[in-house]
Protein backbone atom coordinates (compact mmCIF):
# COMPACT_ATOMS: atom_id res chain seq x y z
CA UNK A 1 0.00 0.00 0.00
CA UNK A 2 2.87 2.48 0.94
CA UNK A 3 4.25 1.93 -2.36
CA UNK A 4 1.39 2.46 -4.38
CA UNK A 5 1.46 6.16 -2.21
CA UNK A 6 4.99 6.73 -3.26
CA UNK A 7 6.23 6.37 0.05
CA UNK A 8 8.51 3.86 -0.68
CA UNK A 9 10.42 3.25 2.61
CA UNK A 10 6.62 3.40 4.62
CA UNK A 11 8.26 6.34 7.11
CA UNK A 12 5.47 9.26 6.37
CA UNK A 13 2.97 9.15 9.20
CA UNK A 14 1.15 12.20 8.36
CA UNK A 15 0.35 10.93 4.51
CA UNK A 16 0.59 7.34 3.97
CA UNK A 17 -2.46 5.42 5.76
CA UNK A 18 -0.40 2.73 5.32
CA UNK A 19 2.15 3.44 8.19
CA UNK A 20 0.10 3.05 10.66
CA UNK A 21 -0.75 -1.20 10.17
CA UNK A 22 3.19 -1.20 9.44
CA UNK A 23 3.85 0.17 13.22
CA UNK A 24 0.99 -1.80 15.10
CA UNK A 25 2.92 -4.72 13.18
CA UNK A 26 6.07 -3.62 14.47
CA UNK A 27 4.84 -2.53 18.04
CA UNK A 28 2.22 -5.34 18.91
CA UNK A 29 4.73 -8.35 18.99
CA UNK A 30 6.87 -5.68 21.81
CA UNK A 31 4.27 -5.27 23.60
CA UNK A 32 3.50 -8.47 24.11
CA UNK A 33 7.28 -9.52 24.45
CA UNK A 34 6.87 -7.10 27.49
CA UNK A 35 3.86 -8.37 28.41
CA UNK A 36 5.38 -12.08 28.98
CA UNK A 37 8.18 -10.82 30.57
CA UNK A 38 6.23 -9.49 33.48
CA UNK A 39 3.64 -12.08 33.73
CA UNK A 40 6.25 -14.60 33.50
CA UNK A 41 8.67 -12.66 36.43
CA UNK A 42 5.76 -12.26 38.98
CA UNK A 43 5.19 -16.06 38.57
CA UNK A 44 8.87 -16.84 39.33
CA UNK A 45 8.99 -14.37 42.51
CA UNK A 46 6.31 -16.08 43.24
CA UNK A 47 7.78 -19.62 43.08
CA UNK A 48 11.03 -18.40 44.19
CA UNK A 49 9.71 -17.61 47.63
CA UNK A 50 9.02 -21.35 47.52
CA UNK A 51 12.27 -22.51 46.45
CA UNK A 52 11.24 -23.24 43.26
CA UNK A 53 13.06 -20.90 40.65
CA UNK A 54 16.34 -19.64 40.73
CA UNK A 55 17.13 -15.83 41.37
CA UNK A 56 18.59 -15.73 37.61
CA UNK A 57 15.66 -17.46 36.44
CA UNK A 58 13.60 -14.67 37.50
CA UNK A 59 16.03 -11.98 37.00
CA UNK A 60 15.74 -13.45 33.57
CA UNK A 61 12.03 -12.57 32.70
CA UNK A 62 12.78 -9.29 34.36
CA UNK A 63 15.12 -8.41 31.97
CA UNK A 64 13.12 -9.67 29.05
CA UNK A 65 9.99 -7.99 30.22
CA UNK A 66 12.11 -4.87 30.66
CA UNK A 67 13.30 -4.65 27.11
CA UNK A 68 10.02 -5.52 25.56
CA UNK A 69 8.78 -2.14 26.94
CA UNK A 70 11.65 -0.20 26.30
CA UNK A 71 11.65 -1.30 22.62
CA UNK A 72 8.10 -0.52 22.33
CA UNK A 73 8.82 2.91 23.94
CA UNK A 74 11.49 3.36 20.76
CA UNK A 75 8.38 2.69 18.54
CA UNK A 76 6.51 5.33 19.79
CA UNK A 77 9.19 7.72 19.83
CA UNK A 78 10.10 6.36 16.20
CA UNK A 79 6.73 7.72 15.35
CA UNK A 80 7.78 11.31 16.66
CA UNK A 81 11.11 10.80 14.70
CA UNK A 82 9.04 10.51 11.45
CA UNK A 83 6.65 13.30 12.33
CA UNK A 84 9.49 16.03 13.12
CA UNK A 85 11.41 14.73 9.79
CA UNK A 86 8.28 14.80 7.52
CA UNK A 87 7.74 18.34 8.81
CA UNK A 88 11.44 19.60 8.57
CA UNK A 89 13.20 17.50 6.55
CA UNK A 90 15.64 17.19 9.33
CA UNK A 91 15.95 14.12 11.62
CA UNK A 92 16.17 15.29 15.27
CA UNK A 93 19.40 15.38 17.10
CA UNK A 94 17.64 14.87 20.65
CA UNK A 95 14.88 12.56 19.16
CA UNK A 96 18.03 10.61 17.50
CA UNK A 97 19.36 10.44 20.82
CA UNK A 98 16.55 9.08 22.80
CA UNK A 99 16.49 6.48 19.53
CA UNK A 100 19.99 5.57 20.40
CA UNK A 101 19.44 4.65 23.87
CA UNK A 102 16.23 2.60 23.53
CA UNK A 103 17.85 0.05 21.38
CA UNK A 104 20.88 -0.12 23.18
CA UNK A 105 19.74 -0.55 26.50
CA UNK A 106 17.59 -3.58 25.78
CA UNK A 107 20.33 -5.32 23.64
CA UNK A 108 22.17 -4.89 26.64
CA UNK A 109 19.77 -6.34 28.67
CA UNK A 110 18.55 -9.45 26.47
CA UNK A 111 22.74 -10.17 26.03
CA UNK A 112 22.82 -10.00 30.28
CA UNK A 113 19.09 -12.87 29.82
CA UNK A 114 21.08 -15.01 27.30
CA UNK A 115 24.96 -14.69 28.55
CA UNK A 116 25.12 -13.85 31.76
CA UNK A 117 28.85 -13.35 32.99
CA UNK A 118 30.08 -14.73 36.31
CA UNK A 119 30.01 -11.77 38.38
CA UNK A 120 26.62 -10.78 37.19
CA UNK A 121 24.95 -14.02 38.02
CA UNK A 122 27.31 -14.30 41.72
CA UNK A 123 25.21 -10.67 41.61
CA UNK A 124 21.78 -11.52 41.14
CA UNK A 125 22.03 -15.47 43.45
CA UNK A 126 23.52 -13.39 46.35
CA UNK A 127 23.37 -15.55 49.25
CA UNK A 128 21.65 -18.63 47.95
CA UNK A 129 24.57 -21.39 47.27
CA UNK A 130 26.52 -22.24 44.66
CA UNK A 131 25.60 -26.02 43.10
CA UNK A 132 28.54 -28.33 43.08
Amino acid sequence: GSVLLGDWSGGNPIGNPWYWPKWACGAAPLVWMGAEGFSHYAKARQRRKLGLCAPLTCNRYLLWGLAGVLWAALEIVVIGQDVVYQQTGAWSGSVGLAVCWLEIVPVALIWLVFFPPAGYRRWINGSVPAES
